[in-house]
């Protein structure tokens, strides 16, 4: 009797356990099947036609699916499951969310500030275009200004804010 005959009937007789075999041992279903299955790939690649002369050929089949579950968790925890990748992925992103979001804080912050230290007209018509959203001519007359001393205003506080943010970019 060749080697590939004595193995197939192995197989045969031991596939339900082998199976069971890699289950216990964390495979998946599909998993398991296919291990048992390239167990006996792996014996009749051996190709000799020593398989009588091994003593305990159900010890011998054991010993190949105890290497092969070890190759298998082995590739399985070197690769990450789909779901890690993707998770990593989103945590990266929200990452670089949380950065952008604390470096935009940190320019309103800066901005903020600035308005503060602005005198007190070129403040209040910052805060009433920007903040509140009015026309330089509503400014105008709610202040009782001219259109042209609005926007010098706007200009002012506009060149004030981008020298802070600029000297903040620089350090």
């Amino acid at each position: 009797m060749n080697s590939a005959r004595i193995w197939e009937q192995g197989y045969e007789l031991r596939r339900r356990l082998l199976r069971g075999f890699f289950l216990r041992r964390g495979s998946h279903t599909e998993d398991a099947e296919d291990l048992a299955q390239e167990v006996y790939v792996r014996l009749l690649r051996r190709g000799d036609d020593n398989a009588q002369a091994i003593d305990n050929p159900e010890a011998y089949l054991f010993t190949v699916a105890a290497n092969l579950a070890r190759e298998h968790a082995r590739s399985q925890y070197a690769q990450p499951p789909l779901d890690d990748v993707d998770l990593l992925a989103e945590v990266l992103r929200s990452e670089d969310d949380i950065e952008a979001d604390f470096e935009r804080a940190q320019r309103w912050s800066e901005i903020r500030s600035t308005i503060a230290q602005l005198p007190s007209t070129t403040r209040r018509v910052m805060e009433l275009h920007y903040r509140e959203g009015l026309e330089c001519m509503q400014i105008s007359t709610q202040l009782d200004v001219s259109v042209h001393m609005v926007r010098k205003h706007i200009g002012k506080g506009l060149e004030a804010c981008r020298l802070a943010l600029g000297t903040r970019e620089g350090a």
